[in-house]
């Protein structure tokens, strides 16, 4: 018995001798050692204009807060970036957004800009603990469309639900690709937000629990509720998302990193190396669609004893369309050999695996609708990026409109 107490203070000691988890962002380090983040005090006004009233969320490079624009009266969204550099392609993305609207006063850029793009509408530089913060003020955003699955216990949302989502994200991509010539590279459910239509009413809905900010602690983050599970069930609930998080976003005339987008939803160029364009994007797009309509990943890659998680994931995409990958087209692929016979075939098959009407047949898809929306995804998942609708097309097909 002696032994074990000995050992329990031991072990308590050793705990407590280490530093104690944060239950959010651990505002103690520096920006050196990957922190530097935002904490301010009660009411804090930024700028002279930026009331700080609660903490929405944080990030692996900043944390968000709601303001209240003591100028203009609206409610706002203060995004503290800790780290410049780090930012830098999502900056030049939201900049070159902004340029794009019609507006020469940035606060009213609120309602210049596409409807379903979360761009900053001022961009600040304070001085303020850990250094300099460049604050993105933007519009209001709720949870992410991600934290909605959730919250319906992980399954599909209602088809109509989901047309009205896709058709929100392809005006996004169309703005960013024809207007912007700026390709997103990071389509998925924690990066489309939920919009508040109506920020007072939604703060009137909640109860109240006061947040009690102390420099020194993290704030315990409160998004705004922007729709509830019952809501997102019903057909006629009015729902506006923005595609937002521009931090890998690059120029049609900048420079591509070799490897790009969530590993399920990363298009084929991506994989084999064959350079990539805007079009990734609607690939991209084309999975989360599926992602949303039946709650499960359209692509599981995984690796096996003799194939790695690419091979697979490859193998799966030509039954999938019912087409094989044109070798004219993946031979210009860095990592053709790797992938393909020297005819162009694929070295691995995915022998058995079913198209995309199969496969939507086994969800609760309206039979009515499954071909119509079985073409609007084959549309996206073209394997040759030259054939795949642009978002501008896609909002033309006929299963967004029934």
């Amino acid at each position: 018995m002696m032994r074990f107490r000995n050992h329990l203070k031991t072990l308590v000691a050793s705990i407590h001798s280490k530093p104690q988890a944060w239950p959010e962002e651990n505002l103690s380090l520096a920006t050196k050692d990957r922190g530097g983040y935002y904490s301010p005090s009660s009411r804090a006004t930024l700028h002279a204009r930026y009331t700080i009233l609660r903490k929405l969320g944080w990030g692996q490079h900043s944390n968000v807060w709601l303001a209240k624009d003591r100028q203009m009266s609206m409610w706002l969204s203060r995004f503290s970036q800790h780290t410049r550099q780090r930012c830098r392609g999502k900056l030049h993305a939201r900049e070159r957004s902004w340029r794009k609207s019609n507006s020469k006063d940035p606060v009213q850029n609120i309602r210049a800009l596409p409807m379903f793009l979360a761009c900053a509408i001022i961009l600040i530089l304070l001085a303020l603990n850990h250094g300099n913060h460049l604050c993105l003020v933007t519009d209001v955003l709720g949870s992410t469309l991600l934290s909605l699955r959730d919250q319906l216990g992980g399954g599909g949302f209602p088809t109509r639900l989901v047309k009205k989502i896709a058709s929100q994200c392809l005006l996004a991509l169309d703005f960013l690709h024809s207007e912007c010539e700026v390709t997103h590279t990071d389509l998925k459910l924690d990066n489309i937000h939920i919009s508040s239509l109506s920020v007072t009413e939604a703060l009137k809905q909640e109860k109240s629990v006061p947040d009690t900010i102390d420099s020194q602690e993290p704030v315990i983050s409160r998004p705004i509720a922007t729709i509830t599970p019952d809501e997102a069930k019903d057909p006629g609930t009015n729902i506006q998302v923005k595609l937002t998080d521009f931090g890998t976003a690059a120029f049609f005339n900048g420079t591509h990193a070799d490897v790009i987008q969530p590993v399920a939803l990363r298009a084929p160029e991506v994989i084999i190396g064959c350079g990539w364009d805007q079009r990734a994007d609607i690939w991209n797009l084309g999975c989360l669609v599926f992602e949303l309509l039946t709650g499960r990943w359209l692509f599981n890659p995984r690796a096996g004893e003799s194939y790695s998680p690419e091979a697979y994931h490859l193998a799966h995409m030509a039954p999938l369309v019912d087409s094989d990958f044109d070798p004219s087209f993946v031979r210009r692929g860095r990592k053709y050999d790797e992938y393909f016979f020297e005819n162009g075939e694929l070295r691995l098959r995915a022998n058995g695996a079913k198209n995309i009407e199969a496969i939507l047949g086994i969800y609760n898809i309206d039979e009515s609708e499954l071909p119509l929306c079985a073409s609007f995804l084959r549309a996206m998942l073209r394997l040759n990026p030259v054939e795949r609708e642009r978002a501008k097309e896609l909002l033309q097909h006929e299963w967004l409109k029934i």
